[in-house]
């Protein structure tokens, strides 16, 4: 899977936050001027101003992702039309994801966020449950989505999310968040070469699987569950012109029967279709 990583100068974020806003407000999506992201939005208009990005580190950093997911998100026309009230939720939540009492908000953010890379890689998207549907070669499967806090509940998570697809008709993937599995310490990658955050974003998913996610967590799956799609997103920092950015990684995992090479075929070309299309042109840094 192609690794992903974006760089933009802060009057461009400023610019395409503005059209979000004007996007939500256009398709009857109000929001209230205290949530997180219009907060990310004054804070990096600040910048601009005071050249201090030091102030609020931690909360810029973070408003990079929100802004990264939430940019993809209002990109997909069936989440714009029929999530209209999952959107209004996403907009609740604290700052900082460990200030949350209430992971509810950026739960669905991770979902629809989700559920919109599969639209913009060209399959057609449903936002109903386990969490999302889609239809690829004719073919309908279902996406259980997960966000993991504990290393320790890895293996619970991954359960709780087949049990989900179990109830449904379609077979289906189990997609997980470890966002939070980073080191508490260090959850952001600095470096003065922006073209290095996607292998460095690659690297740490692949670390982190290695250190978490043992062979039970694909072995002994049910058959309705045809693959594991592990995602990384980690904010950036470059110290020589205090600028913020982010790096993605999606990696699928299939989980196929044995000798069924039509359906690993199938599930190959899907991830290849994931890697295909970003809404950053994520092999192209933006700087």
């Amino acid at each position: 899977m192609r690794n992903g990583g974006i760089n933009l100068h802060a009057r461009d974020i400023l610019e395409q936050f503005e059209e979000i806003f004007y996007l939500l407000e256009g398709n009857n999506i109000s929001i209230n001027k205290s949530n997180r992201f219009y907060q990310f939005y004054k804070e990096y208009s600040q910048l601009l101003i005071k050249d201090n990005i030091e102030e609020h580190f931690s909360e810029l950093l973070e408003g990079m992702r929100d802004f990264f997911e939430i940019k993809s998100i209002v990109s997909c026309k069936e989440i714009l039309e029929n999530s209209k009230q999952e959107l209004k939720l996403l907009f609740g939540g604290s700052r900082l994801p460990s200030e949350d009492a209430n992971s509810l908000a950026r739960n669905l953010q991770y979902q629809l966020y989700l559920a919109s890379r599969f639209s913009n890689s060209g399959m057609n998207i449903n936002c109903v449950e386990p969490d999302f549907i889609f239809n690829y070669d004719s073919e309908i499967y279902s996406v259980a989505v997960k966000r993991i806090t504990s290393r320790n509940k890895v293996k619970e998570r991954i359960k709780e999310a087949e049990q989900q697809i179990l109830k449904y008709d379609y077979d289906g993937f189990i997609a997980i968040s470890i966002d939070r599995l980073l080191e508490y310490s260090n959850p952001f990658i600095i470096t003065n070469n922006p073209d290095v955050l996607p292998s460095a974003t690659y690297e740490l998913l692949t670390g982190i699987v290695k250190e978490t996610f043992d062979k039970d967590c694909f072995e002994g799956r049910s058959k309705k569950v045809k693959g594991l799609i592990i995602t990384l997103g980690v904010p950036s920092f470059t110290p020589n012109d205090l600028s913020i950015g982010y790096g993605f990684n999606l990696q699928l995992f299939p989980l196929t029967e044995p000798n069924d090479e039509r359906e690993f075929e199938r599930i190959g070309k899907i991830s290849e279709r994931l890697s295909m299309r970003s809404e950053f042109n994520e092999d192209d840094n933006i700087s």
